[in-house]
């Protein structure tokens, strides 16, 4: 079976290729699957007429800008979301059946499915819909219409792929935020909207529960949110304090937050036009992941090499990894400033497919004429905020995944 992570990197290829341009299509009642990627998430599996994805993944679609697509550490969002859209008149229930509309997508961009159903129960109850999914950077919104007769209850469900391991630490009659304890997969945040709809959850099930109204309308926005295996607490965190916002921030790219795996020597700072020439060591966090697996990680042979991606660099300037001594290596020249540069160094294997990304951020001082080279002055390396708890099942499933044992087959993007 082709993993979805290697179907996703066809579709994504075919786009940097040309061959992805958009798809506009009014759609027969036949219906079909969809795989695809947006700004932030890789979609595996997107049924036109259920507006229902089977599966998703964080993705790094051209990061940086540098045209250069970046699986992330986590996966499996899904076992299908929406799993299905039912109704009951109080003994059985029932599955709408919807009909695709039209499919417009986008890769890279913003992509929407919209479909439609209507359901005869018999005994004079009847219900139409109709469902509006929209795709673009870590989003998803489903935006759902409802018209029915008095008496029938009306909801939908969506399965999580963390299954028995997930856990919703955060709860409102608003919003959400679900998390695996075994953490494969993304931290997943809902805001939901509409007079009568309410969420109904608990920790264990791996499903979500979305009652609706039985005549208005409601919308469920969620997002995505990748970790590297020190980073789990700190995502969690960020996600809790921006579900509130996300219909407000539909379309964003959530970038992975710097790395609680490392830090970085903090660069010295250096006259403007004078050549700079400086390396900086990559600092393990002992609790979490030791110089040992760091240099693991780093390790090149003749299948996986490091690839370094900047962003913020300023021009003259060049910032290099040598993996074999785990250290930077910042030369050049710069104009006067302060300038944050965020950079991220990842795997890359044989087929050219990058994957684990590991996110920190410098800060170079460049002092003018009139100004000291003040120590003082230079940059603190990546954040110093304490620790995420070692998620993962410890830092062996790294190494695993270092030494090419993990996720070999599902999380490597094949190019067609």
């Amino acid at each position: 079976m082709i993993s979805p992570v290697r179907r996703a990197a066809a579709a994504a290829t075919a786009c940097a290729l040309g061959l992805g341009t958009a798809l506009a299509v009014a759609l027969p009642a036949s219906a079909d699957s969809h795989d695809f990627v947006s700004d932030g998430v890789a979609w595996w599996d997107v049924v036109d007429d259920a507006v229902q994805i089977i599966d998703a993944n964080p993705f790094m679609y051209d990061l940086f800008g540098s045209g250069i697509d970046v699986d992330g550490w986590t996966y499996d969002a899904f076992d299908t979301f929406l799993d299905g859209f039912h109704v009951s008149a109080g003994v059985i229930d029932y599955d709408m059946v919807m009909t695709p509309v039209s499919v417009d997508i986008n890769p890279g961009g913003v992509s929407t499915f919209v479909a439609t159903g209507e359901q005869n129960l018999g005994g004079g109850f009847e219900i139409e819909a109709q469902v509006t999914l929209t795709l673009a950077g870590s989003y998803a919104r489903w935006e759902i219409d409802t018209a029915g007769t008095d008496g029938l209850d009306v909801w939908v469900t969506g399965q999580l792929g963390s299954g028995p391991d997930t856990v919703f630490p955060h709860v409102t009659p608003t919003t959400l935020v679900s998390a695996s304890t075994s953490t494969d997969a993304p931290i997943i945040g809902y805001q939901l909207s509409g007079a009568g709809a309410a969420f109904d959850v608990a920790d264990g099930s791996g499903e979500v529960h979305v009652d609706l109204p039985l005549v208005g309308s409601a919308t469920l926005v969620m997002a995505f949110q990748d970790y590297d295996p020190c980073s789990r607490d700190a995502a969690l965190a960020a996600m809790v304090a921006r579900v509130g916002s996300l219909g407000s921030t539909f379309g964003q790219t959530i970038t992975m937050l710097d790395s609680n795996c490392f830090t970085v020597d903090a660069p010295s700072a250096f006259p403007a036009g004078t050549s700079t020439d400086q390396t900086l060591a990559l600092l393990a966090n002992p609790a979490l992941f030791d110089q040992t697996e760091l240099e693991l990680f780093l390790e090149e042979n003749d299948e996986v090499h490091i690839q370094l991606l900047t962003q913020g660099l300023p021009a003259g300037m060049s910032l290099e990894i040598d993996p074999a001594t785990a250290t930077l290596h910042l030369t050049g020249t710069a104009a006067a400033g302060s300038y944050p540069v965020r950079f991220a160094f990842f795997r890359v294997d044989s087929d050219d497919d990058a994957y684990l990304p590991l996110l920190s951020t410098i800060t170079l001082q460049v002092v003018g004429d009139d100004e000291a080279a003040d120590p003082e002055l230079a940059a603190t390396g990546a954040s110093d905020a304490a620790p995420a708890a070692a998620m993962f099942g410890g830092m062996l499933l790294l190494v695993g995944a270092v030494l090419g044992g993990l996720r070999s087959a599902s999380r490597r993007r094949a190019r067609a």
